[in-house]
C-alpha cells in the first residue's frame, strides 16, 4: 500500500526525459510513451509546436521523451539544441499546473556533452539547485560502486575506462571515478569537492528519509550528488530517497542512465496498465528486415558476423572509396536498386560499411560518421515504398538520423523491448494505422542478439 501510495504521488508531476540517443525504457510495461524525435536544426518553435501536438497524450501519461542528437554534436551545437529544447518546456510548462521533472539522459559508458547540455536547459528553463549523476545500466552490467563506474566482464568488476569502451569520447581522462570525471567534464562545478557521494553502504544501511536529510543539509559549495547502484533493490531505494529531496530542492537536474529512467518509466506505467508486451503492429510474416548497421562498436561487429550467417540474409557494403565518391549520388542508386533486388527475391538486408570488419571502434574522422549517416538516410528515404519492408537500426546515432532526415518521422512511441536489448518501437502510418520498427544500441546485447531477433521475427 505505501509503495502504491509513492506512486501515485511521484507521478503527480509530468516527467521529460530528454535523451542524448534514443534509448527508450527496458522493460515491458504494457505502456506506449510518446517521443519527439528532433534534429540539431530543430527551431525552439517547432519543439514547442511538436510538443502542443502531443499535449493531450503528455497529460494523460505524464512521462514523454525527447530523443536528441547531442552526444554527437559539438559542444556549441549541444549546448544550442539544449537551450531551445528548454526554451520549449518552459513555454509548454505554462500550460501544465503540476509543472516539470527533467531528467537528461547519459550514457552508461560516460560518453557524454554533459556541459553543454546542462547550460543549455539551465539557460533555456531556468536555474537547478543541485545535480544528480546515476549513470549505471544495471541489466548490461555497467554499475557504480564507491564512486566508480565498473563493466560486468567474465564475472568481473572492470573500470569502464579499461574496457573496451575506453576510446569514447568522455572517456578520455582515463578515469572511471565520477569525482574526477565530473571535474573534467563538468566544468561549471569548478572541483571534485563539490560532488557528493551516496555509496552503497550509505545506500544501504539507512532509510531514506536519513539520506535525503543528509543531502539536503549537505555542505553549500556540494553542488552534485552521485548515487551508486549495483542492483534492483538500489534504484527503488533510490526513487525514494530523491523523490523525498524533491520536497526539500528548490530543482533538481538529474542525469540518468537507462537504469534509472527504466525504474522512472515503470513507476507512470504501473498506474496506466498492467506488466506485458505491446504486440508488433503492420509488419506482416512474409515481411523482410532492413538491418541499417551504423555502430562500429566489437558488439555490434560480432552481432552482424552472427547475423549475415542467417539463411535468407544479405548484406550490402559501402566502401570508404564509395564514401569519398564525387557522385553520391549515383552510390545511393546503386545502392538501394541492390537492397531492392534482395528483398524481392525474399531476403533480409544488412546495410553497413565496410569498416565494420575493421578493429576500429570509430568512424576515422567524424566528417565521414556524418557521410555514413547521410548515406544511410538517403538510402532509406529510397527504400521505404518497399511494402514488404521493416527498419531495425543498429546504434542509436543512426537510429535517429535516419528516423528524422531519412523517414520525415517527428515523433514515435517507445513500446518497451521485443526481446532483451531490441526496442519495440512504433510510429503513426495513416489514420488509425500503426508500424513497428526496432533499435538496438551500439553497445547493447550479446553477440547472437540480432540472431534471435530474426528468429523470433519469423
Amino acid at each position: 500500500m505505501e509503495d502504491r501510495i509513492f506512486d501515485a504521488k511521484f507521478i503527480d508531476c509530468i516527467t521529460v526525459i530528454i535523451e542524448d540517443d534514443p534509448v527508450g525504457f527496458i522493460d515491458n510495461l504494457g505502456c506506449m510513451f510518446p517521443v519527439m524525435a528532433v534534429t540539431e536544426n530543430s527551431s525552439h518553435s517547432e519543439l514547442l509546436s511538436e510538443m502542443q501536438a502531443l499535449e493531450s497524450e503528455i497529460l494523460h501519461r505524464k512521462l514523454f521523451f525527447v530523443a536528441t542528437p547531442s552526444r554527437r554534436l559539438d559542444e556549441e551545437k549541444s549546448r544550442i539544441l539544449n537551450d531551445r529544447i528548454g526554451q520549449a518546456l518552459k513555454a509548454f510548462s505554462q500550460r501544465i499546473p503540476s509543472g516539470f521533472r527533467i531528467v537528461s539522459k547519459i550514457d552508461s559508458c560516460l560518453r557524454s556533452n554533459y556541459e553543454p547540455e546542462y547550460n543549455g536547459i539551465k539557460s533555456g528553463f531556468g536555474d537547478f539547485s543541485l545535480e544528480v549523476l546515476i549513470p549505471s545500466y544495471v541489466e548490461q552490467g555497467r554499475v557504480t560502486v564507491h564512486g566508480e563506474q565498473y563493466i560486468r566482464q567474465d564475472e568481473q568488476l572492470v573500470p569502464i575506462h579499461e574496457s573496451e569502451f575506453s576510446s569514447f569520447k568522455g572517456l578520455e581522462f582515463r578515469n572511471s571515478n565520477l569525482a574526477l570525471w565530473a571535474e573534467r567534464k563538468c566544468r561549471h562545478l569548478g572541483s571534485r569537492k563539490n560532488v557528493g557521494l551516496v555509496d552503497i553502504d550509505l545506500l544501504r544501511s539507512h532509510s531514506a528519509e536519513e539520506i535525503a536529510t543528509r543531502i539536503a543539509n549537505r555542505p553549500p559549495q556540494v553542488k552534485m550528488m552521485v548515487f551508486d547502484s549495483q542492483d534492483s533493490y538500489d534504484l527503488s531505494k533510490i526513487l525514494q530517497i530523491l523523490f523525498l529531496l524533491e520536497t526539500r530542492e528548490e530543482r533538481i537536474f538529474y542525469k540518468f542512465g537507462p537504469s534509472m529512467i527504466n525504474r522512472i518509466a515503470a513507476q507512470y506505467a504501473s498506474l496506466l496498465s498492467s506488466p506485458g508486451v505491446i504486440p508488433v503492429s503492420g509488419i506482416r510474416p512474409e515481411d523482410r528486415g532492413m538491418f541499417i548497421a551504423g555502430s562500429l562498436s566489437t558488439k555490434t561487429k560480432l552481432q552482424i558476423a552472427d547475423l549475415r550467417d542467417e539463411p535468407q540474409m544479405s548484406i550490402v557494403l559501402i566502401s570508404e572509396e564509395e564514401i569519398d565518391h564525387a557522385d553520391l549520388q549515383h552510390i545511393i542508386d546503386k545502392k538501394t536498386k541492390k537492397i531492392m533486388e534482395k528483398n524481392r527475391r525474399g531476403d533480409n538486408v544488412i546495410l553497413t560499411t565496410e569498416f565494420w570488419k575493421r578493429n576500429d571502434n570509430e568512424y576515422p574522422t567524424l566528417d565521414k560518421r556524418d557521410k555514413v549517416l547521410s548515406l544511410f538516410a538517403r538510402i532509406a528515404s529510397n527504400v521505404q515504398i518497399m511494402e514488404n519492408r521493416w527498419f531495425l537500426f543498429k546504434g542509436s546515432d543512426t537510429a535517429l538520423y535516419t528516423l528524422t532526415k531519412g523517414l520525415n518521422i517527428k515523433s514515435f512511441y517507445y513500446c518497451g523491448q521485443y526481446i532483451p536489448g531490441v526496442i519495440h518501437c512504433q510510429c503513426a502510418m495513416g489514420e488509425n494505422q500503426m508500424k513497428s520498427f526496432f533499435i538496438v544500441g551500439g553497445n547493447v546485447g550479446n553477440n547472437s542478439i540480432l540472431v534471435d531477433f530474426i528468429k523470433k521475427m519469423s
